[in-house]
């Protein structure tokens, strides 16, 4: 008798443990979390791309010993950067 109620309360923990972990994976793949974990590595590949962007503009001016000037255009992340 002990033997059942100690396999039917293992059971018992073993199914509300399983049920909880599903239920955090099922709420993880919910279209929101989703969409916002794919926007988070969106915006950072974004920064990484821009950052990239500004590196090589440096080397290029560099290279063609081009300086800033007055009639400048834009920057990179759209501020204008003599005013």
């Amino acid at each position: 008798m002990i033997r059942r109620v100690f396999y039917l309360s293992l059971g018992a923990t073993v199914g509300v443990l399983v049920f909880r972990r599903l239920a955090s994976i099922a709420d993880s793949m919910q279209p929101d979390h989703v969409a916002r974990k794919a926007l988070g590595g969106v915006e950072g590949f974004a920064r990484e791309v821009r950052a990239g962007m500004k590196e090589r503009e440096r080397e290029l001016r560099s290279a063609l010993g081009l300086e800033a000037s007055g009639h400048e255009v834009a920057r990179l992340d759209g501020s204008d950067e003599n005013r």
